[in-house]
C-alpha cells in the first residue's frame, strides 16, 4: 500500500496526470483485472491515495517514477551540453 509520505514524494516526481501514464503500463504489459478488463483510471487513483490496494498497480506507478526521474536526469544532462 502507498502511504502518504509516499504519495507526496510520488507526485512530486510523476505530476497530477499520471493515471493514464500507469494504465499504459499497464497494458503494456497486458495486466488486467479480474474480469479481463483495463484497470480503469479511478482505480489506478484509488490505489494511489491508498483507498484500494494491488501490486500491479503500485508497481506499475513506481515503473512511472523510475522512467519519470530517468527522463529528468537525460534532459539535465542534455541542457548541460546545450547550455555549456
Amino acid at each position: 500500500m502507498i502511504t502518504p509520505e509516499e504519495q507526496f514524494k510520488l507526485k512530486n516526481i510523476i505530476g497530477a496526470h499520471y493515471a493514464e501514464d500507469v494504465s499504459d503500463i499497464l497494458n503494456s504489459k497486458g495486466i488486467r483485472n479480474r474480469n479481463g478488463h483495463p484497470h480503469s483510471i479511478q482505480f489506478i487513483r484509488a490505489v494511489f491515495i491508498g483507498q484500494r490496494e494491488n501490486f500491479d498497480v503500485e508497481a506499475a506507478i513506481l515503473q512511472l517514477a523510475a522512467n519519470k526521474k530517468v527522463e529528468a536526469k537525460e534532459t539535465e544532462k542534455l541542457k548541460r551540453k546545450i547550455l555549456k
